[in-house]
Parts: C-alpha cells; sequence; structure tokens
C-alpha cells in the first residue's frame, strides 16, 4: 500500500490496480443508480406508471448482465449494484428525489 504524508497523518492510498478497480466498482454502481433512475423517471413521464426500484429495477439486473451491451456489469459486484438499487429507492421514498 502507498502512503501519503498528510501532517502528522498518513493515509493509505491503493495501488493502481486497486485504484483501477475501485474505479471500475464506482462507474458500475452510478450507472446502475443513474440507469434506474432514468427507467423510472421515463416510465412516469410517457405512462403515468411508477416502478420500485428494489423490485423492478433490480430485477432488470441479471438481464443487463446477459446483454451484450452491459455485460461489462458482470465485472462489478452484485451486492454493490443491488444495493444501488435499493438506495434509489430509498432516496425516491424519502422524496430526495
Amino acid at each position: 500500500m502507498i502512503f501519503h504524508a498528510e501532517g502528522h497523518q498518513d493515509t493509505p492510498l491503493p495501488h493502481d490496480r486497486a485504484a483501477e478497480f475501485l474505479n471500475r466498482q464506482f462507474g458500475a454502481v452510478r450507472f446502475v443508480y443513474n440507469t434506474g433512475l432514468r427507467i423510472m423517471s421515463h416510465r412516469y413521464k410517457r405512462h403515468g406508471q411508477s416502478l420500485s426500484a428494489k423490485h423492478d429495477i433490480k430485477k432488470l439486473l441479471p438481464v443487463a448482465k446477459k446483454s451484450r451491451q452491459y455485460g461489462w456489469l458482470r465485472d462489478a459486484d452484485s451486492m454493490a449494484l443491488q444495493q444501488a438499487c435499493l438506495n434509489l429507492d430509498h432516496a425516491f421514498a424519502h422524496g430526495l428525489i
């Protein structure tokens, strides 16, 4: 692990491979959250139907992982992607979006 001295405290920084892995994870989580938000908003605006991120969007994850276009999601941690759906559902339920 690489350490960066900042005053009297050492802050651990990840190696290049670990940083790349974390960037891919955060990117996949951000993608799932934003895509779920887009799908839910589109569905409501077009059809007047509301979707649940916890139930409806989360079910789309396995389908997306099997597709050619979104197959790269297979490399991401499935629990992190599911948590993105739960976070989106929580944000909608509490009026944060």
